[in-house]
Parts: structure tokens; C-alpha cells; sequence
């Protein structure tokens, strides 16, 4: 049955409107309240009395059972396509790296390289917003248009073991180029090994996106030692590496061990969201399925000779996708301050235009877990290929 409801929303915008009204105004926001309220309870009773959803008085072409209609013949589509879907490659996906900081020559400071880390981040929802400010002058408040993705499918155990399994090819790819690899159970074991000791078991955390909006994550690095938990880094308040770790440790790490030492992050995500910014009148937010090595992935490198610390970052520019189909979307429920704009319109008040849409999305857990490794062994491997020019360069 559809619904016109006042909700608690509503009160601090008519408030906002009382103060400073004439008493007609007053009485018109009353009167208007009053009749919400009587059509909700009308509604209510015709639905008793005749059985007749006023929804499809309100809508006699039955539009909105249209659309819904036609969403779960695309939902349907997509299952289907998801279970005919061919197996994920095995292959590593095809990464651009980029030296973002530093200097190459800080991986041949050393003749050992040091797995000290492999901090994995797994998104489990989506969100973006998309903004309009407004009529240039000033006939219009705006509008705003929030989407937001809810996952279920993906866990701490499957982001462990795409932890575990990055950090051993990692350490496989290394050594079959020619390095001398010293991996991470070897660095765990070493006497200034407080860089180690500072790991965390898999949790969800709050990330702030390279856009912009904050999103939970799971974040886990390989069993020997977890990832670190720091105040800044990647994702501001999410997680990072030697570069946050106070004093001279990383050097006193690597000089003990006679190795350049080198920490990977990735960051993976299941939707390809976005959103406009822009004046006028009408915002715009959108999201489609698509798995991603984020942007924000990265690796760092730092070398010492004596006290000091040098250091080296690899990154991204536009991240990494495959379009393997891995997820369908799922219930979907949209929200609008529409009572709210008929309110102020009623006072002559402009109210900015706010739409939020939630929908969930189901994940294949195995088809997830198998992209997620294919995008870390494309990241070992383009960063094998950097480390391995940077070493011939300085030869």
C-alpha cells in the first residue's frame, strides 16, 4: 500500500519555518500536517473496506508495478548470465604501475628484498554523492542524490586468504627473477622486528575513499603478523606502513637483515559508482557492478644506509578492472524529502531536493575471491617488473 507518511524529518524544517511566520502561516502548516495525516488514515480504510491499494488509484497505468517488473527481468537476466558465467582466469590482471615518490635507485641501497607487509582492504559497501547547487540566482536550493551499495558475500576469512596468497606469490614471483628474498615469517623472526609486532587480526574499518566518502572495509595481511593500525596512510584512519612507524626501526630492520624493505597494499572493490557536482538543479548518483583494484593501492619501499631512511612509492593512476560478472544486484529502497519540499513550498520557503537510494548487492564468494587474486598477482607482477628494471638500471 503506498504510504504518505510525516515523519520526525520533517519537524526541524517546520520549525525552521514557524519562526518569524505570520499566524496564517502557522495555521497553513498545521492544516497541511492535519491533512497528511487524514489521507494516510483514508487510505488505510479504503484498503480495509475494498481491498484496493491506493497506490494503483494513484497510479491507474500502474507505472511503478512496471518498473518493478522490469527490474527483476534484468535481475533475472543477470543470475542467469552469472551462472553461465565462464571460470575467472587464473592469469594475473593486468596492473599499470607508476613510480608515484622517491628514487628507483632505493631498491639496489641492499641486496636482500623484506616482505614486511601486505595489508589487503576489501570494500563491503558502496557510496557516492552527487550534488547540485542550485539556480545561479539564487531560485533554487539545490538537490542532492546519495547512493548507497550494501554487500553481503564477502568476509574476513576470504580477505585473509587473498592476504596470505598475495604475500606468497609475491615472494614466489621475487624469487624466480633472481632476488634474494627474505619472507615474512624470516622478518618476523628477526630482533628488531617492532615493525611486525604491531599487526592486527582482520576487522572491518572505516576507509575514506580517494572520492571523497567514508566506507567499511575488511583489511587483513598475511597470518604471520597481520596488517598495522595507524592514524594516517592509506585512506586517512585506515591502515599503512613503514612510513608510520616512529624512530629509526624500519632502518635498524633492515640494516640486521642487509635488505630493502617492502610493504604492498591493495585495495579491492565490487562497483563502479558515480556522481555529478555541479550548479543547477538536478543531482545525479549511479552505481554498476564491476570488481577493481583501487587507485588507492600501493607499495612502499625504504632502504637505509646508517640512520637515515629512504624511501620509494609505486601506485596506480587509474587502478586495475576486469569485467567478469561476479554479483547481482538485490533489493532495492529509495528515500525523498518530497513531503518536506511540499511544506516549504507552502510557505514560500525553497527546500533543497534530497534523494537517497539503498540496494543490495549479492556477491559469488568464490568468483570474488578469485578476481581478488588474480588483481594481487597482477600487482606483484607489474611491481617485480619495476623492481627488476630499477636493479638494471643501477648495474
Amino acid at each position: 500500500m503506498k504510504k504518505l507518511i510525516l515523519t520526525a524529518a520533517v519537524l526541524p524544517l517546520v520549525a525552521a519555518g514557524i519562526t518569524g511566520c505570520s499566524a496564517s502561516g502557522i495555521t497553513k502548516v498545521a492544516q497541511m500536517a492535519d491533512q497528511a495525516r487524514k489521507v494516510q488514515k483514508t487510505a488505510a480504510t479504503v484498503e480495509q473496506v475494498t481491498g484496493q491499494d491506493m497506490g494503483m488509484i494513484a497510479d491507474p497505468l500502474n507505472m511503478k508495478g512496471r518498473a518493478e517488473a522490469a527490474e527483476a527481468a534484468a535481475t533475472a537476466e543477470t543470475v542467469a548470465a552469472l551462472e553461465n558465467a565462464a571460470p575467472i582466469s587464473a592469469a594475473p590482471m593486468a596492473v599499470e604501475m607508476r613510480k608515484t615518490s622517491g628514487k628507483t635507485k632505493v631498491l639496489s641501497m641492499r641486496p636482500k628484498l623484506a616482505i614486511v607487509g601486505y595489508n589487503v582492504a576489501a570494500f563491503t559497501e558502496g557510496k557516492v554523492k552527487g550534488t547540485a547547487r542550485g539556480g545561479l540566482f539564487g531560485n533554487s536550493q539545490g538537490a542532492s542524490s546519495t547512493m548507497e551499495l550494501i554487500s553481503s558475500g564477502i568476509d574476513a576469512g576470504l580477505v585473509q586468504r587473498v592476504a596470505d596468497a598475495a604475500s606468497d606469490d609475491l615472494v614466489a614471483q621475487l624469487t624466480a627473477a633472481g632476488f634474494d628474498v627474505v619472507e615474512p615469517y624470516g622478518v618476523s623472526q628477526a630482533a628488531n622486528n617492532s615493525v611486525m609486532k604491531a599487526g592486527a587480526a582482520p576487522m572491518m574499518r572505516k576507509l575514506m575513499t580517494y572520492k571523497g566518502e567514508k566506507m567499511n572495509a575488511i583489511v587483513a595481511g598475511p597470518s604471520t603478523y597481520g596488517f598495522r593500525v595507524v592514524n594516517s596512510g592509506v585512506a586517512k584512519g585506515g591502515f599503512a606502513g613503514l612510513s608510520e612507524i616512529g624512530g629509526n626501526a624500519p632502518a635498524k630492520l633492515g640494516a640486521e637483515l642487509d635488505a630493502v624493505l617492502v610493504q604492498p597494499t591493495i585495495v579491492l572493490d565490487f562497483a563502479n559508482m558515480k556522481a555529478n557536482r555541479t550548479i543547477g538543479t538536478k543531482a545525479t548518483s549511479s552505481a554498476e557492478l564491476a570488481f577493481s583494484l583501487d587507485p588507492m593501492s600501493s607499495i612502499q619501499v625504504h632502504a637505509s644506509k646508517g640512520k637515515g631512511l629512504n624511501w620509494l612509492t609505486y601506485g596506480t593512476k587509474k587502478g586495475a578492472a576486469s569485467d567478469a560478472p561476479f554479483a547481482i544486484l538485490g533489493d532495492k529502497d529509495s528515500k525523498s524529502n518530497s513531503l518536506e519540499q511540499g511544506l516549504g513550498a507552502a510557505l514560500g520557503m525553497g527546500v533543497r531536493n534530497k534523494k537517497t537510494t539503498t540496494q543490495s548487492v549479492i556477491i559469488d564468494s568464490e568468483r570474488y575471491e578469485a578476481l581478488a587474486l588474480s588483481a594481487a598477482k597482477g600487482w606483484n607482477t607489474a611491481f617485480v617488473a619495476q623492481a627488476v628494471a630499477a636493479r638494471t638500471a643501477q648495474s
